[in-house]
């Protein structure tokens, strides 16, 4: 805050002279500073040096606003923006409940970018860091997020299946013997990705096991194999 504070009021100091030079009153210059005052370059020379995970949001006296987001992506930021309104949260289905968006309709604040909300309703994403390695915080995104986002809903599906041989290590295969279950509620979704994954080792299983018999199958083998 206090970077974004210091370079501010340089570059409204540099726009105050600029515009007295050209022989305008300081009650002309006001609204001429508002109207040319660069977000995105405040916060470049601002976050050069920033580390860590953030997805910060702001407002200026004169009425632009921005969010800026890391440039690993660590925490999560979304916005929607129309001719009325301009909103952004850290989840998506929040934004779709309350104003009635489409999925499609709301973006992702991609890695290392500002979203600038001008004063005059012009909305724009803007480069302010080169983006780095994708890091985004698996509990912020996966567990805090709501499951009721798309994407959310399948990347917790998916952290299910890719414990399955995990499990199946753990259990010594030993299917049988074993009785799954997930604590807490929000594990649910994890819990249809992790059997959907064991429903597929159990038919490579049995694929396995049909084929081994050859020609000598039986209703037997089958049931024993099919239960």
């Amino acid at each position: 805050m206090e970077n974004i504070g210091h370079f501010l009021d340089e570059e409204n100091e540099i726009l105050y002279q600029k515009f007295k030079e050209l022989g305008n009153t300081k009650l002309e210059i006001s609204p001429l500073i508002g109207e040319h005052l660069d977000i995105a370059n405040i916060l470049k020379r601002s976050s050069k040096n920033w580390d860590g995970g953030y997805a910060m949001v702001g407002i200026v006296g004169h009425g632009d606003a921005f969010v800026l987001r890391d440039p690993a992506g660590i925490r999560p930021v979304y916005y929607y923006a129309d001719d009325e309104i301009a909103v952004v949260a850290s989840e998506r289905p929040v934004i779709q409940t309350v104003f009635n968006t489409k999925f499609e309709d709301i973006h992702e604040v991609k890695p290392g970018q500002a979203v600038v909300i001008k004063k005059n309703d012009r909305v724009k994403e803007e480069l302010i860091n080169e983006p780095t390695q994708r890091l985004s915080c698996s509990f912020e995104r996966i567990y805090f997020s709501r499951g009721s986002d798309v994407e959310i809903y399948k990347e917790r599906k998916e952290l299910g299946r890719l414990l399955c041989q995990s499990i199946l290590q753990a259990v010594d295969s030993d299917l049988r013997n074993t009785v799954f279950s997930f604590i807490p509620n929000t594990a649910e979704v994890a819990f249809y990705g992790m059997m959907q994954g064991m429903e597929d080792y159990l038919k490579d299983v049995k694929k396995r096991k049909i084929k081994a018999l050859g020609t000598n199958i039986t209703e037997e083998n089958l049931s024993e194999i099919l239960p």
